[in-house]
This record gives structure tokens, sequence and C-alpha cells, in this order.
């Protein structure tokens, strides 16, 4: 909506939007300015075709591009354990001088001749390190002794698990299983399972991370290989908690670093759970560390051989290279920034001197927020330094925001991931980290001790309860104040919530003036009158100077914006009314609907506010200042406003929204008014899996928003440009406006109606008579049609049916996919099958599932997508062991409540992996129930829904098919 939009306000008036007061320049639904047609967020997608290919091919890099293959290296012949084969080095460099992986010279400009490098003295050595010797550093003297013996050993600690192999391996990508070397001084060993993130003592990280099966020994017949590789390999996994630049420096980049930078650039980096955004942003980092393309797993699906492997990564401590008494040894944290700075092509070692020094302070949008920023910025400011505000959006790119990094004196943050960027502070700089009520041990140990071991100045500001928002919210003499240690006695979980997430501060500005003032005393003058404080002297202790920054922004009470009155406000009132629902402030409910125009709906999964009357936003601190009646008393509400309460996990996830309903005066005052309603989310949770996405998300938001007919707003916290981006055809059906970011779009909106949080009813399930009422699954599938543009709505008799199978690439694979696929097509099906990369852009997807007849696919996200099938057409889902109710109440029952017909395939034991992996006998197979009942939920999730694959038997599975035939009216070809 560029330029003037003539539209209707939400009560159906034609208006022109006047959401900015004056000529604001409004921000589109990535959180960019409307104006600027920046693509915040657009990810992009990288298909990498063969990487290995011999002779001369196109293909793509890793960032997407096209490129040519020049990867003819002297047509170079070695002799593999399993059979002899001529191989060429697919080098992506050009014509390059370079020596291979086992110092033998062949073409490489990164390392003409001899490569030289900096030993931890800082003296130049000619590195001519023996091949075997690059993988002995990896493990333990002991251990070098069977790896000397056998090719193959493994290490293992707490964080990480780290195979070797010095011998040649072929990895099958498709399974993710290594074959291992084998030699007859090997005792039969077991084979062993590998989550390559070095974080395995934390049970939510493994959830995101893909296992990798070695089978070690005497492998007959081995798979053939189709890539033929001349330098090792290290396998990791890019899942875990990357997204956040603290995780990814902590378990990612660092222990890559540690793990491989002795290999000089010779080998390949094969990464599952493969993230483009993030393989995107470190590019930099990972080409200095591997002269070659990065393999995505799932877009190389074949068997590649190396003539050596490392599988996982090593790891120290919380952003530290250790340099004795870890694996391997040799390096330190200097040695690092030191790397990085070679990366990011970083000018600065060591801190010079300036006439104006450059501070950055990092400002967080949600937890641990300076609340008075503004006047902590020009505090600063009269001390002489040249600040620099760094916001979310400033630190995205990473190699710009490394620059800045580099070139200043000082960095100033709460504790949090934000101060990950002390790596690239030149030596002698200055790190203040502003330390939270019980976050003293957290931030020494993530970012006070590291600072030190990276050569920079570490300073802490340890606040006063007064500072901290938990008092004003809890009380001065609760024990969250008073007796930390007791709250986290209740659980690390309720210690977080609490003071991480909870959690926001107005800092004394003259007390911590000092604490900046005693690292730079020549900037150090006061301007009094502005400060309002006497002196403040080098080495003293300021009184507390407290801003209450909502005060200093307010102004009296003017109700700027219009009510909803009337027959309007049945649109807001349907959200909030039902039998003993709503809570309001006693009496009628009705009655108090009407006094108040507020009231909230809570159940198991979900709390909804409404307010029919005007509210005011801040969305800085995401306080709703909600309306107030005579005779109504105070109350305050916290909300997270995503549908999935009874998940702890996932109220950690989702940030919360502050409800102040009461005579607040005077209020902030309005900076944008809008005329329409607002409803106010969470993209946070499980988004970014499709399941979640429209069972969480996309069904709750029609529910509580379709009966607006697109006249609101939509305000979302935990903003991922990746969500919106992936859904917009619904988010434009909605709603006519562009969605707010909170982040992007800081400042007070008013509006003359709000929804806090979104209804929801069951597993991709609509029930007509729950709040709000009189819709069905079958109005949902219409909207979807209608925001697709999808043409089939109900079934209609086709000459040859198409038939959608589901591959999934990793867990609950079909292991003889193939074989499946020849059957169905001699069931006269045209088959299409679905990978990941066709399902990614939902709507040429949805388009593909709409013309379809029958959907195949095991329990998983991936059935998700039946509801784009037309009415009548067949579901198929296979289950696994274990995996009966899950299955039924997922997908099985909301199939039928679509128009669909559902039929079930449950697996015998034999179909399954597991009999293989844990025998016919052990109780995984003959009694699940007792697996989740001794081990937990979790173990139960990682044995059935993780380690579970299928072989089916396709005879069995033909008599399923021959049924959905009849199902659809065709006869069995």
């Amino acid at each position: 909506m560029v330029g003037k939009k003539q539209r209707t306000n939400w009560s159906g008036r034609g208006i022109e939007d006047q959401e900015a007061v004056g000529k604001e320049q409004r921000t589109n639904w990535r959180g960019s300015s409307i104006e600027d047609q920046e693509t915040v967020g657009k990810e992009q997608r990288i298909g990498i075709e063969d990487q290995e290919r011999v002779g001369k091919e196109h293909r793509t890099n890793w960032r997407g591009n096209g490129i040519e293959d020049q990867q003819r290296v002297e047509k170079k012949q070695r002799t593999k354990s399993w059979g002899a084969s001529r191989i060429e080095d697919e080098k992506i460099v050009g014509t390059k001088q370079r020596t291979n992986w086992g110092g033998s010279r062949i073409k490489d400009q990164h390392m003409v001749g001899k490569k030289q490098r900096t030993n931890r003295g800082g003296s130049r050595t000619e590195d001519q390190e023996h091949p075997d010797s690059l993988f002995k550093r990896l493990v333990t003297e002991q251990s070098q002794m069977q790896l000397e013996a056998t090719g193959f050993a493994c290490h293992s600690d707490v964080h990480t698990n780290v195979c070797v192999s010095s011998r040649p391996v072929r990895i099958d990508t498709h399974t993710m299983k290594v074959y291992a070397p084998f030699s007859q001084a090997m005792t039969n060993q077991e084979n062993c399972t590998i989550s390559p993130y070095p974080r395995r003592e934390d049970k939510t990280a493994m959830e995101y991370v893909s296992s990798v099966q070695i089978l070690p020994g005497d492998i007959v017949p081995p798979p053939a290989c189709r890539y033929t590789h001349n330098v090792p390999v290290v396998v990791f996994s890019s899942g875990g908690f990357t997204g956040n630049i603290f995780h990814e420096f902590n378990e990612v980049i660092i222990p890559l670093f540690l793990t491989t930078r002795h290999f000089q650039s010779r080998l390949h980096f094969v990464v599952t759970d493969f993230r483009p955004p993030f393989v995107a942003k470190f590019s930099k980092v990972l080409s200095r560390l591997s002269s070659y393309e990065v393999i995505n797993p799932a877009a190389n699906e074949s068997v590649h051989c190396f003539p050596g492997a490392v599988i996982g990564l090593h790891y120290h401590d919380n952003i530290a290279v250790k340099t004795t008494d870890y694996i391997p040894e040799g390096y330190s944290m200097l040695d690092f920034t030191q790397f990085l700075r070679d990366s990011f092509n970083l000018k600065k070692r060591d801190l010079s001197q300036t006439e104006k020094p450059v501070l950055v302070l990092i400002s967080r949008p949600k937890t641990r927020m300076f609340l008075n920023e503004d006047q902590m910025v020009t505090m600063m400011k009269t001390l002489g330094f040249n600040v620099v505000i760094a916001k979310p959006d400033t630190m995205v790119d990473v190699d710009n925001f490394a620059e800045v990094m580099n070139s200043c004196n000082v960095l100033v943050g709460a504790h949090g991931a934000g101060l990950t960027n002390e790596i690239f502070m030149p030596q002698g700089a200055v790190m203040v980290q502003v330390v939270g009520l019980n976050l003293e041990w957290a931030s020494t140990a993530y970012y006070g001790g590291p600072a030190t071991e990276m050569g920079l100045k570490y300073m802490e500001y340890k606040i006063e309860p007064e500072e901290s928002s938990l008092m004003s919210l809890y009380g001065k003499n609760h024990p969250v104040i008073t007796d930390p240690a007791s709250i986290e006695a209740k659980g690390y979980r309720v210690g977080r919530t609490v003071y991480l997430e909870e959690q926001n501060f107005n800092i004394s500005v003259v007390r911590y003036a000092c604490s900046l003032s005693s690292e730079e005393p020549k900037a150090i003058r006061i301007d009094q009158q502005e400060l309002g404080q006497e002196d403040c002297k080098q080495g003293t202790y300021c009184l507390s100077f407290y801003i209450d920054y909502l005060l200093i922004k307010s102004s009296s009470i003017v109700l700027d914006v219009e009510p909803v009155v009337g027959s309007d406000a049945a649109e807001l009132r349907v959200l909030a009314e039902g039998e003993r629902s709503c809570r309001f402030q006693g009496g009628n409910q009705n009655d108090q609907w009407e006094a108040t125009g507020f009231g909230c709906h809570s159940d198991i999964h979900t709390d909804v506010c409404v307010s029919n009357r005007p509210v005011r936003i801040d969305t800085l601190t995401m306080k709703v200042y909600a309306p107030f009646s005579q005779g109504m008393p105070k109350a305050n509400h916290i909300i997270h406003p995503y549908p999935k309460k009874e998940e702890n996990w996932v109220n950690r996830s989702v940030s919360s929204v502050y409800i102040l309903q009461g005579n607040i005066s005077p209020p902030p005052p309005c900076r944008y008014t809008h005329n329409v309603p607002a409803i106010v989310f969470s993209s946070g949770g499980y988004s970014g899996n499709v399941f979640h996405d429209f069972s969480e998300l996309i069904i709750p938001l029609f529910l509580t928003s379709r009966h607006f007919q697109s006249r609101l707003h939509f305000i979302v916290t935990d903003f991922k440009p990746i969500f919106f981006d992936k859904y917009r055809n619904i988010f434009s059906h909605l709603s006519s406006y562009e969605v707010i970011n909170p982040a992007a779009n800081v400042g007070v909106h008013c509006f003359p109606g709000l929804v806090v949080g979104l209804h929801y009813h069951d597993h991709l399930a609509i029930n007509t008579t729950v709040i709000p009422i009189g819709y069905s699954m079958l109005d949902f599938k219409q909207f979807l049609r209608e925001s697709y543009n999808l043409k089939i709505q109900d079934l209609s008799p086709t000459e040859k049916p198409v038939l959608i199978l589901i591959s999934r690439p990793k867990s609950r694979m079909f292991l003889n996919e193939d074989q499946m696929v020849t059957m169905m097509k001699e069931l006269d099906f045209r088959v299409v099958i679905a990978k990941p990369d066709m399902m990614a852009n939902i709507g040429k997807f949805a388009k593909i599932v709409n013309s379809c007849s029958v959907l195949v696919a095991a329990h998983g996200a991936g059935l998700t997508n039946i509801i784009f099938l037309p009415q009548r057409a067949v579901m198929v889902q296979v289950v696994g062991l274990d995996l009966e109710w899950a299955s039924t109440h997922y997908y099985g029952k909301p199939a039928t409540e679509m128009g669909l017909n559902y039929l079930e395939y449950k697996i015998e034991a034999e179909e399954s992996s597991l009999i293989s992996h844990y025998g016919r006998d052990n109780p995984i197979i003959t009694d699940p129930a007792s697996i989740v009942t001794s081990r937990g939920m979790l173990a139960g999730r990682a044995i059935y829904l993780g380690e579970q694959n299928f072989n089916i038997n396709v005879t069995r599975f033909r008599n399923t098919l021959v049924k959905a035939l009849e199902l659809i009216g065709h006869l069995a070809g």
C-alpha cells in the first residue's frame, strides 16, 4: 500500500489511514520502510547441484550463484581401499595453485608453495604437517594408538562427541550414514550415532540436531561412490540454537575453528540441518576455513567418498579457546580473534587513541531493555563519546557490524547475546556489561571471562534493585528481589523466566557515568545542569538518579482515538463472551463489558484479552494501557500471545505483553494514531515448522480476525521476516494493512480497540461451538482457496489420478522409497515426490496439492499440507511404532473434519528400523509404553520420532492404496 490508498476504516467508512502523525513514513510487513525496497529477511535459497562431478559442469555455489566448475586439476589417479578409481579434484577456485590435504602440490593461489602460519608466539613457521598428524590432534593420546592401528577413533566429553577416520570413508548423504574403515586389527565395534553439535548435555538444543550414524567395520558390499573427493571432510550441524549470535559463535564457529584450522582450508564441510541464512551470514568464516563449497546433504543426496573424515566438533567452554588440557591444543582466543580479523578484513588489532572515543550501545528490543536509553545516550555524549546505537537490524549483517565493532573503544550492553560482538573489538578496548539481578554468574561465565581472554578490559555495572523493573512488578520485599536463590530453587525455567525474560533496566545515569568515567578519565566532564546531580568524582559512589521514562514522555490524557461503540463493538465482543469464559471485574458479565470495555478469556491453551475502547501500546516495552472506568479496580495482566501456554518451552520463547488496566495518569502520548483496531500476537514459539505454523498461528489468527473483514492491524512480537514472507498471501487476506513489527516501529501506538492473543481450538482444528463460534474447517479451507487462488474445491474423476508422496530426508524416512514409487505407478498413479525444497514455496506447493487425489506420508509435519487437498481426496498416513495416538489426533481426525477420506497404514515391527537397531525382544519393540513411563516423554520422542525409519512392505501397503483408489472412484491398474 505505497502512496495514498483510499480504504475503509474498520467500521466501513471511507478514510485515508493516518497512522503516522503528520507525514510519517510507514514500515511494511518486513519492518523496512515502504519507500525503501529493502528485502529484509528474504531468505536466500541455496540449491547446490552436484558439487563434485568430474570434468566441467554448470553448478551453483553455496551462495546460490551459478558458476562454471573448472575442476580439472591435472587428472590425478589415486587408489582407495574400496577399489581403485580415477578421480579429479573438484576445486572451485578457478585455476589456483594449491596443496592437497596430504601436502602434495596442486594449483592454489591461497597457499602458493609452502604455507606459512603464525604459531602461538607470533613467529612465522612453515607448516608441513603429515596427514595422519592432522587427525591425531583431534583425539587423546590413548586414542591416537587406536587411530594408528584401525584408522578410526572417537573422543567424548560432557559437551561433544567427535569421531575421526584417517582412512577412506563413504557418506550416504540421503541417510547420513558413514561407512568407516575396517582393518584386521580392529575389533568388532558397535555402530555409533552422533549428533554433531557441541551441546549434547542440552536436550532442547539436541532436538534440533539430526543424527549421523557411523558404521565402523567390514560392510560388504559398501555403497558405490558417486562423488569422489581427494580432501577430508568435517561433518557438523547448523541446527541447535543457531539464529542466536552467541550460540552461533559458541557452538559452531569457534568449535569449527578449533577442529579444522590446522587443515589449512584443505577439507570439505558437510552441514546437516542446513540453514541457508546461517551459511550466508558466516560466508567469510566458512570460506576461510575451507576452499570448497559447503555441501548441503538435502541438496546432494548421494554417496560421497573422502580420504578421511571428522564427525562432530570440539568444544572447550563458553566463547573460549583453551591453550592446554583440551583437545586440540595449541590455540588461544587471541588466535581466534586474529582469524576473525583476517576473515573480515578488519584493520585494527590494538586500540588506538582517538580524539573522540566511539562507544557502541547494544539496544535490546525485548527483555533486558534499557527503559531510559535516551537518558543514557545523553549522558554518554556529555562524557565525550561518539555514541553508536546498535539495534537488531544493525547487527544482522555480521560483515558490516564487525567493522563497526572493530572501530570502537567501548562496548556497552546488558547481559545477552549482543555482547558476543566483543570478539570483533581491538585489543585493549573496554567491554561494559550491565548485570541484572541474579545474573552475576552467567554474566561472568558467558561474556566477562571470555573478554579478558580476548585481551579486552572488562567492567561490570551491577544494578541496584531499584534499577530493575522486577521491583515494580513484584514489590521491594518479594523473594524475587530479596532472595533470588529461593526462586532458582524452584527450577531453572522459573529463574530464567523471571531474571532473563521479565527483567528490564531503568539505569541510574549518574551512578553509571561514574562507571564509564573510571576507564576514560580524559573524557569525563558531566554537565551538571543536564543531569541535575552534584559532581560525580572519579572513584566516588554517586547517588542514584532514577528516571521514569514513561512519565518524562507523558502528557495529560487526550482521547484522540474514537472509541468502538454500538453494533461495531460486536466484532470485539464475540472474542470475549461465552459461558463462564470471561474474567471481568465482578458483577454481571454483560454489564461489566459495557461498563469497562475490557474482558479476558482464558483456557488451558491460551489467554485472550479484548478492549472495545481506546488503548495505547508502547512497542518499546510492549506495555498496553487499557481502558478505565469509575469504580473499576486496577489490574495488571501478563500475556504470552501464542496459543500454547501449557508448554513451558513455548512461553520462554514468546515475549510477554503487559496489560496495565486502571487509571494511569498521565499515560504516554500517542505518536501514531490508527483508526482501526489491532490484534497482538507472537510469531515465536514453534513457528518455522509448517504444522505449528498452521495449528498455532494461521488457524488461530483466522479464528480471531476473520470477522473483522480485513479492517484491523496486526502487531507481531518476536517478529520473524521469513515467516511473514512465507505466508504473505494469508496475511494480506486477513488485514488490509502492513504488519507492524514492534522492534522497527518503536513508539506509542493508539488504537480504537484491541485484541491481545489468539483463540485456539485444537490441533489443526476448528470447533463450531467454541469461541468464536460459527466457523468450521471447511470455512478455513475455503479461505485458503481464496488466498492462494486454488481452483479445485471437490475431487473430480481423472484418467490418471495424481498421488503426492511426502519424502522425508531425516527421521521417519521411507528407506525403500524407490520400490514404493514403482508399486504406485503400477497401480496407475501419476506420482509426485515432494521433497523439502519443493514444499518451501507454499504458494506453488498449495497448487500442486490442490490438484492431487491422494497424499501419502509418514506421520510428520508434511501431512499439514492436507489443508490444500480438494474435498473427498484421500490422505494415507503411515503410522510408525508407538505413534498411533499422535497420528490420529494431529492429522487423522483433522482430515475427516476437512471433508477428506482418511486411511492409516500401521506398520509391522519388521518394517521399522528400530527392530534392527534394538532387536526384536527389546521393550522398545514389545512394550513402547514402558519406555515413555520409565524414561520420560523426551526419551520416547527421541526414539519413536527421531530414530525411527521405515522399510515398507510394498505388497501389504499396496492393499491400502487399492482402497484409496476405490474411495476416489478409480479402479486399480
